[in-house]
């Protein structure tokens, strides 16, 4: 059955579902980030960055998943992850900055 619309909530738990099933798949797709051209660079809502010894902007799918949802007033995402020591410990909602 399709969803007529999901959350950000509905994203972070699927993702954190995936996580705990195969966390190696995961990584691998929250680790890559895909070069872009300038279109997909200043969408108003999708996420990219450019690295400082990058020459093109990269995007990724939590990026991609941040444009279907837009970003904050403070311009952030909906969705982020945890992290520790390079290992990702979960998906949530972003919250503000302190």
């Amino acid at each position: 059955m399709l969803k007529e619309s999901i959350t950000p909530q509905d994203a972070c738990d699927l993702l954190n579902e995936m996580l705990a099933l195969d966390y190696e798949c995961v990584y691998g797709l929250i680790a890559h980030r895909q070069r872009c051209n300038e279109a997909v660079a200043y969408h108003p809502t999708i996420q990219v960055q450019q690295y400082a010894l990058d020459e093109y902007p990269k995007v990724g799918i939590v990026g991609i998943l941040n444009g279907m949802f837009g970003i904050r007033e403070d311009g952030m995402g909906a969705i982020c992850y945890e992290e520790d020591q390079g290992k990702i410990l979960r998906f949530k909602i972003t919250t503000a900055r302190k």
